[in-house]
């Protein structure tokens, strides 16, 4: 039996409080709860761009890269401008060392949502790895300008600095975020290989300028 028309149609109080939900359990990284909620949320409202970003997001942050690729991949068929969509598409094409996709995609993302320093520093990335790398730097840099405290944006920029063998400036970063996470494995990783290079004479002076 069909059910009637006026069953299948969910009032958007009760849409929007069940999306809020979902948000709150994704921001406890309740993630697969999360998920179940937004499922049966498609379930009635397949063509709903807004829950589709929402399980894109929740997939990529339990590691499903394919999942979150096909959640992404249907939200922006729905909804081109989607800045949730784009930015997970750049995500996964960094992933896949696609980094001239990536590139197109965060773009896209920034134009839609612009100054959101997640999607900043991802297309700073992008871009560095793509070989724009002074617009990748600046593009970090002001991420991290945004949001001084990200421990992401500042071992990605030291990293970047290290690479172009700023050594002190690659030091600096990477202190930076151990002290706001003394535990932040990333950083202690960063801070080894700065020492390796301090010790090298041929490194320990050289920086390119890219600004």
């Amino acid at each position: 039996m069909s059910p009637d028309a006026d069953t299948c149609q969910i009032p958007s109080s009760l849409f929007l409080e069940r999306l809020s939900r979902a948000r709150i359990l994704k921001e406890k990284c309740e993630y697969v709860q999360a998920v179940l909620l937004l499922e049966d949320m498609l379930i009635e409202d397949p063509g709903s761009a807004a829950v589709l970003e929402e399980i894109a997001e929740n997939e990529w942050c339990m590691g499903h890269v394919r999942r979150a690729l096909l959640a992404a991949r249907r939200t922006v068929m729905l909804h081109a401008e989607s800045a949730i969509g784009n930015f997970i598409l750049g995500l996964v094409s960094i992933h896949k060392g696609e980094f001239g996709r990536a590139v197109e995609f965060l773009q896209h993302a920034n134009r839609s949502q612009p100054d959101t320093p997640d999607i900043l520093r991802s297309l700073g990335w992008a871009l560095f790895h793509h070989g724009e790398t002074v617009q990748g730097v600046v593009t970090l840099e002001r991420a991290l300008n945004l949001e001084d405290f990200n421990t992401h944006t500042l071992c990605d920029l030291g990293e970047v600095y290290l690479t172009l063998r700023c050594i002190p400036k690659a030091r600096s970063l990477f202190l930076r975020a151990l002290d706001i996470d003394p535990g932040n494995s990333r950083a202690r990783d960063g801070i080894a290989h700065v020492e390796h290079h301090e010790h090298a004479p041929q490194d320990a002076v050289v920086c390119h300028a890219v600004v």
